[in-house]
């Protein structure tokens, strides 16, 4: 059983894979900020070639590890490949699916203190000209809409346990919003 942890999307990962899965073709899903592999996970189950990238090398916990062991018997399995990487140092295959769960703007830093949102969602924005990027965050810019809104409760909340949290949302880049409405 995983441990808990701050960020962890085990909780809503099905959710996650079943929203983009209904809106893009298999391809190659990037999962730029994968700390515990929860989301990355379920896509490689499910046939997806998958990168997994975190810059943090020790989120990797020996579970995960052991976790994509038992999954390498699976003959439905795509690929996988493993980065502690700063997401901009990643290739970006063309046409890939691109998941960010980045370190929530205004909330705890996970011990990157200089991680810079605004220079995040630009990076965003031109990858976003070649790629579907979704990215999980609280809040966005407003050239970002939310395609899912997910309430969970927190047991991380110290004396108060079931505490709900802030709405975690599923967001896009605008463009790929309208690409995706049916007029």
């Amino acid at each position: 059983m995983p441990i808990p942890y701050m960020g962890s999307k085990r909780a809503i990962a099905n959710m996650i894979y079943k929203i983009i899965n209904q809106r893009e073709k298999k391809s190659t899903f990037i999962d730029l900020f994968c700390g515990g592999f929860a989301v990355g996970e379920v896509f490689l189950k499910n046939g997806w070639d998958v990168i997994a990238n975190d810059k943090n090398k020790y989120i990797w916990s020996l579970e995960s590890l052991q976790r994509l062991q038992s999954l390498g018997s699976l003959q439905s399995l795509g690929s996988l490949q493993i980065y502690t990487k700063n997401y901009k140092d990643i290739e970006i295959i063309k046409d890939a699916v691109v998941y960010c769960d980045p370190h929530y703007l205004n909330t705890a830093t996970y011990n990157e203190a200089n991680f810079n949102h605004a220079e995040f969602y630009d990076w965003v924005r031109n990858i976003s000209k070649t790629n579907s990027v979704y990215i999980s965050e609280y809040q966005a810019p407003a050239d970002f809409k939310p395609i899912m809104v997910f309430n969970k409760r927190s047991l991380l909340c110290g004396a108060k346990t079931n505490q709900v949290q802030p709405s975690e949302k599923l967001f896009i880049h605008e463009d790929l919003f309208k690409k995706h409405i049916k007029v």
